[in-house]
């Protein structure tokens, strides 16, 4: 049996990928839309201008693309694309470094958008986040969907109070996608119990123990946003 290629786009600015980033065959089978082969243990974002597919074998090959935002190069050297470059040895992996409001690619470009602990820095970093998720459900394909990861927050706080601790809360990140045409599929709600969201997620005493969240939404099969 054939499987359909799949196109991943992967977008998070964080020092795992210098290891690599790799997802489990049980969280590949809930972020992955009925009716689609998952076939890499990584995904397989497909960037425009180096998109590869072979759909012809068992085991369905694409390029994936790891977008990353300038303004993390300055606080973390290695992430500068040629160090990457050298670091990132596999062939169906790529790489690209560009602003938040120059992130784009063709419509229907991707099966799955996944954003790691970054969905904040867009409006951190100054992005509009409004049309960048306008862009997002254009670049997926109908049935596609986007996944979020991030630290939440305090909902009573405004956005810029949030995102000035590197946190958002599940609450406007779900009021900003519905916005978009997005259909929410799942929220999985993950506290930490050392957590009230009051401090910056980098704080000596908290850090890597902040209350989360993974949100997926999911792009209409008409293709056509929800109002």
């Amino acid at each position: 049996m054939t499987r359909r290629a799949e196109s991943w786009l992967v977008i998070r600015a964080s020092s795992a990928l210098r290891r690599g980033t790799r997802i489990s065959t049980e969280t590949q089978r809930a972020l992955t839309p009925a009716g689609t082969a998952v076939t890499s243990r990584t995904g397989a974002p497909v960037a425009p201008s180096i998109r590869r597919r072979n759909a012809s074998h068992s085991a369905a090959r694409s390029i994936p693309l790891l977008p990353l935002t300038p303004g993390w190069i300055v606080q973390f050297p290695f992430m500068d694309p040629d160090v990457q470059k050298q670091s990132i040895k596999r062939p169906n992996i790529g790489w690209i470094t560009t602003s938040w409001n120059e992130l784009d690619a063709p419509a229907d470009s991707y099966d799955l958008i996944m954003l790691g602990q970054v969905y904040h820095d867009i409006i951190l970093e100054s992005g509009d986040f409004e049309a960048l998720n306008q862009r997002f459900f254009r670049m997926l394909k109908p049935g596609g969907r986007l996944v979020i990861e991030d630290h939440d927050a305090i909902e009573t706080m405004s956005l810029g109070e949030q995102v000035y601790l590197h946190r958002i809360s599940h609450g406007d990140v779900t009021g900003q996608l519905l916005s978009a045409g997005f259909r929410q599929k799942d929220m999985i709600l993950m506290k930490s119990g050392h957590d009230d969201r009051r401090f910056n997620v980098f704080r000596p005493t908290l850090r890597g123990r902040t209350d989360r969240f993974i949100a997926v939404f999911e792009k209409p099969l008409d293709g056509e946003p929800l109002r």
